[in-house]
């Protein structure tokens, strides 16, 4: 926690002389997430999807006694999680349970939890006050809509509700969620809230404004809106799931990356201390790949950070306890300094103990292709599984040596995978094009398909030409899938190989609706291989 708490006081402590209306959070360190159920289910003994565990019974008393001591560990758990990454708290998504399918599932009102949840009712305090006892922040999810309760002997009344209870819309969004905030602050202690679907009916003269078909015609709250919301509540982190531009002028936003990149950028030109609270869509070796990018752009300009602590860690955790190290290494007044030669190199590796000095030390080794550092870094590929992996085999395909590329080889065969991601991933950082065809077979691999995620991450990395071929068939095998990583990673490395026989099946996928989410990345191949995003015409 030592690292995270250094650099949140240094981001605190940047831009004082900024105007003091501004919005600002100054503590930046990574939240917690917490789901307690799976919504939907309609599990007879566990209506609420509680634990994902179909056998729980919340209707006897036994079983509401699990309930509870499930619950208690849980926190326990959360608690010791958050306080290993070093993270500023946690958000429970979810305190209601989740009984109602999509898209009534996270009903974002506290107040209805004798309602709807009698058995997380009668716990939540306890819950809470877990947290509050050991110094860890909290928080859970809010919505500008209200709960209503469907009437058996008035069914026409809310006809949209399908099953007990569903959302409704008022004409103060704004009054609605202040009054949430307020009941979590007073009950629970709650600090950080996500506001989950911040629409809201247009309204006209009291009246709700419908499109054509008849349906409510919603809008998103207002920039001004949420500065009332942040006069009523100034000492809590607000996060709406979307946002306009001068939303930052009063609080954060929700966002999800699936490639690391400039994050609130744009929205600083603005506001200097804007920042939102991010939800990887990347698995540890993506984020590992960029990790300039995601210091410098991410952790050191102030963005916060989800991972999943509970009810198990998710290994985001891990990655961001290592930016924690890394974002304090870099901020100390005297920045560490390598040793000049081998020997002062590996002794330094062997003392060290801090997660951001051994990495500085792994990656300096890659300048020396003598035996003793590549036997360094194969024993750190072999035997490490905190990212330092990564790095490892990073400055190995760096090296370049008969005798590095030969610990590489030995890495893609081994059956640890941590040791086999990373090694993929090294052969790439090579840059030697006759790797691939070491790589190309890994495309059919029947193993976690992150194996066949690092293979195509390293052909785009080696630039070999005739990787476009089989890359091509296997997007096409991916037809009628759910791959969407698959696809995305096949759709930047086709741009980056530069061969134009690409084009047209980049060009046919953006006019595939499997392809929907893609577009971008699409565009971007195209600009790359010099063609534009038309599609042939027939």
């Amino acid at each position: 926690m030592k690292s995270f708490l250094i650099f949140s006081l240094c981001v605190s402590l940047t831009g004082r002389a900024l105007a003091e209306e501004a919005f600002d959070w100054p503590d930046r360190r990574p939240i917690g997430t917490i789901f307690l159920a799976t919504s939907g289910m309609n599990w007879p003994k566990n209506p609420r999807g509680y634990f994902n565990d179909p056998e729980m019974d919340i209707s006897t008393e036994a079983g509401r006694a699990r309930l509870r001591e499930r619950m208690m560990q849980l926190a326990d758990d959360s608690i010791a999680q958050v306080k290993n990454v070093g993270a500023q708290g946690v958000i429970v998504w979810d305190i209601e349970g989740g009984e109602m399918p999509h898209a009534v599932t996270y009903l974002g009102d506290p107040r209805v939890l004798p309602q709807v949840a009698p058995e997380m009712d009668a716990i939540a305090d306890e819950f809470f006050a877990k947290f509050r006892e050991a110094g860890v922040a909290t928080g859970i999810c809010i919505r500008p809509s209200s709960i209503v309760f469907k009437d058996p002997a008035d069914p026409a009344k809310y006809p949209w509700i399908k099953g007990r209870y569903g959302h409704t819309d008022g004409a103060t969004p704004v009054q609605n969620l202040a009054d949430k905030i307020t009941y979590a602050k007073k009950r629970w202690g709650c600090t950080n809230f996500y506001m989950d679907t911040n629409y809201t009916p247009r309204m006209v003269n009291g009246e709700m404004q419908r499109k054509a078909n008849g349906s409510p015609d919603f809008r998103m709250l207002s920039s001004a809106e949420m500065a009332e919301l942040r006069a009523a509540h100034p000492d809590v982190l607000i996060w709406p799931e979307f946002q306009e531009p001068d939303y930052f002028a009063s609080c954060t936003g929700y966002g999800e990356y699936h490639q690391v990149g400039q994050f609130t950028e744009a929205a600083r030109e603005k506001y200097p201390k804007a920042f939102r609270v991010w939800m990887p869509r990347l698995i540890p070796d993506d984020i590992y790949a960029a990790w300039e990018d995601f210091i410098s752009n991410g952790v050191m300009k102030g963005e916060v950070f989800l991972f999943e602590c509970a009810p198990a860690m998710s290994p985001m955790g891990d990655v961001l306890k290592n930016a924690g190290s890394e974002a304090a290494l870099r901020s100390e007044k005297q920045s560490f300094q390598p040793a000049t030669d081998t020997e002062g190199l590996i002794a330094q590796l062997r003392s060290a103990k801090d997660w951001a000095r051994r990495r500085v030390l792994v990656e300096a080794l890659a300048s020396d292709p003598g035996p003793a550092a590549t036997a360094a870094l194969a024993g750190i590929l072999a035997e490490e599984v905190n990212g330092l992996q990564w790095f490892a085999a990073n400055s190995l395909g760096k090296q370049g040596t008969e005798a590095s590329l030969q610990v590489l080889k030995q890495g893609v065969a081994s059956q640890k995978k941590d040791e086999k991601l990373a090694a993929i991933k090294g052969l790439g950082a090579s840059g030697k094009s006759d790797m691939a065809g070491m790589l190309l077979p890994l495309l059919d691999s029947k193993d976690d398909p992150a194996v066949r995620w690092a293979a195509i991450d390293a052909l785009g990395q080696l630039g070999n030409h005739q990787a476009a071929p089989p890359l091509l068939d296997y997007m096409k095998s991916l037809e009628g899938t759910t791959a969407i990583r698959s696809r995305e990673k096949v759709v930047r490395v086709l741009g980056l190989l530069g061969d134009t026989s690409a084009v047209p099946a980049l060009q046919a996928a953006l006019a595939n609706p499997e392809y929907a989410r893609l577009r971008k990345p699409i565009l971007d191949s195209l600009t790359r291989l010099g063609a534009t995003g038309k599609t042939e015409q027939k």
